[in-house]
This record gives C-alpha cells, structure tokens and sequence, in this order.
C-alpha cells in the first residue's frame, strides 16, 4: 500500500468527496481562518499543535504522509479535518499524526447541518478505511467546551453508524471560577507546599521568543530524561508558540539563579493545555511542580481562557495500558482537581481481510 500509485488512489478518492475543499497544504492561511472561526478552539487543532505533534511522529515514522483538508458546505470551506497516513510494507494507518483520529472541526452550529455532515463523514471514513484494507473503525470527540455535555450530532451520528462508545477521562479545571474555589478543589497537602514553594523559588512567566532562556529549559529536560527525547525541531515549534503568544514556559530559579524547574504550555482562545515539563531531579522533594501548575492557572485566567484540560486520569478498565510514569504524573495532576470531562471513543469493527 507503500506503493505511490496506491497512495495517489487515496488521495483521489480524498478529493472525490462532495465535501472536499482542498488539501491543508495547498490553502494555508484558509486553514488557519477556519481554525479562528470554530465556535470552540481546541489546542490539539491549533496550528502550531499539529506542527508539533506531526514533527513528533515523523521522527518516529518517516513514512508519514499529511493528508489534512478543508470541508466545505454548499460550496463555502466550512471545517478542518487533521489526517495523516503511516505507511509501511505491512501496515498503512490513518491517524491523527500518530494519535487516534478526531472528528473534523466545523464553524457552523447548526444541527441540521452538523447532522448532515457527520452522517456522510462517517460513511466516507468507512470507505477510507476499506480501501486500507482496515479493521477497524477508530474515532475520538474532542471536548468542545459546554456543549460537550449534549450528545450532539457527532455523537449522535456514530452511534447511528453502527459505533460503540469506549469513555475515558480527562482531568479538566473551570478556568471561570474564581481562583479561591478553584483553590479549594487542590488536593489538601497541596496547598501549603505551593505557600512554601512560592517563597522558595524565584518564579517568572516567559511570554517572548528567548533562546537563552528555552534553552535552558531543553536541557534541564535531557538531564532530567537522561537522554535527548525528541528532535530539535519539536522545541524550535514550541518556541515559536511562545513568540506567537499561544503558549509559555513558567519558570523556576533558585538564589544562584539557576533554572531548577519549569513547564510549558499552550492554549488557545478557550482552552489551555499542559505540554511538557522538566524538573531537577536531585529537587524532587521540594515544590517545583505544584507551583508551576499554580502559576499556569493564574495565567490561564488572565487571559480569559475558560477550559484547562490538565491531563488524562487513567483507570484500571481502560482499554490503554499506562506506564507507571504515567500513572505518576496522572496522580500527581489529580491533585489539582477531582473534575472530570468524558472523552469518547468510538469502534467499530471492519469486515476487511489483511
């Protein structure tokens, strides 16, 4: 499936659909507008999100091949659809650059009309599918802030396809409560060692390109890593975030004024995210990663973002296996909030032969 020819088949059966626009990198800056216009602005659609994360699968599979495009609508670009395929002698994926699929993001919402395209979505997808010789039909709701709690025409749609739901949880804060009772949701031991840690360390927010400072940062992640995680290019992209003033590094110094910990974060309009972090390991007892999710809130509300998706809380009948880092960190983050927001998963299993 590797083989060019097939590859260009895909792509002519992409452009056939009757809601093809055109591919993302044949209309960038239309892309992008539509992404601006989306009644909600998920981080993972955010332009440089998607920069990163398909720089961060390609590493990993240079095979790697961006199939993004434009939805239309009675003739008008209406939505972005993030895809890629991952080809190999054996297997050809589609994904969301190395992550499950997501639904396409629209900038109507109108029912009638959601309705309509996700019901011909779905049977599109399907038809993608077949012709990867597939076996299953695999797809993710992001959250869409408020509405998310409507089973709306996406929802609804796949479950009239035929789909079965698989929930799991993400950790969320109300970024529209005051900061006091977003306070009260901290774990309780929290609290007094955020006091502490913000007495402790010098803090300060990094909103402006400086490459001094991100450096820094990078190496503080290989040391704590003990090795180099990823390409040079996945940093270069987050630094542009920051310059671009869609994400910042909270940072922590000690009275040498070296840097001892900091975290980065993106966020767009109405939803911020936690990206990475990097802490002394030999500081592993004292505040650092309490103050800077403390710090990243208050920040978060000064720019009048309402969601914060803080990461995700695993339990033991998820179908994922998590490692025990993960389990770490996943606890460590529910300690900043006991709220929850589903994420759905929908399968359906696919008739084709490998």
């Amino acid at each position: 499936m590797s083989d060019f020819s097939e590859i260009q088949k895909i792509i002519a059966f992409i452009r056939s659909w009757k809601f093809f626009f055109s591919f993302k990198n044949e209309n960038l800056e239309l892309w992008s507008d539509l992404f601006l216009k989306a009644p909600y602005q998920p981080v993972a659609y955010s332009d440089l999100a998607l920069d990163f994360q398909y720089l961060y699968q390609k590493e990993k599979e240079p095979s790697i091949i961006d199939m993004s495009f434009i939805i239309k609508d009675m003739g008008k670009p209406i939505g972005i659809w993030p895809l890629s395929i991952c080809t190999s002698e054996k297997t050809n994926k589609l994904n969301f650059y190395g992550l499950t699929l997501q639904i396409p993001l629209l900038i109507t919402t109108e029912l009638r009309v959601l309705e309509r395209i996700a019901n011909e979505f779905y049977l599109f997808l399907e038809r993608l599918l077949n012709i990867l010789k597939e076996k299953e039909f695999l797809i993710s709701l992001p959250f869409r802030g408020k509405l998310f709690y409507v089973v709306d025409p996406w929802h609804k749609a796949a479950l009239d396809f035929g789909a079965k739901p698989e929930i799991n949880y993400d950790l969320y804060i109300d970024l529209n409560l005051d900061i006091e009772e977003i306070r009260s949701q901290f774990r309780k031991s929290y609290k007094p060692l955020i006091s502490k840690g913000l007495n402790l360390w010098n803090t300060f927010v990094l909103t402006d390109r400086d490459e001094l400072v991100w450096e820094e940062y990078r190496q503080l992640h290989i040391s704590a890593a003990g090795r180099v995680t990823r390409c040079k290019e996945t940093w270069d992209v987050q630094l542009k975030s920051i310059e671009s003033k869609k994400g910042f590094l909270v940072c922590l110094r000690d009275e040498e004024d070296t840097l001892v910990g900091a975290g980065f974060f993106m966020f767009t309009k109405h939803e911020a995210r936690y990206d990475t972090a990097a802490y002394n390991r030999d500081l592993f007892d004292k505040p650092l990663g309490h103050v800077v999710q403390y710090i990243a809130i208050q920040e978060f509300k000064k720019r009048g973002i309402s969601s914060y998706i803080v990461g995700s809380r695993p339990y033991d009948f998820d179908s994922v296996q998590y490692t025990e880092k993960e389990l770490s960190i996943s606890k460590f983050k529910s300690g900043f909030t006991s709220s929850l927001i589903p994420r759905f998963i929908f399968k359906k299993s696919l008739l084709n032969e490998k």
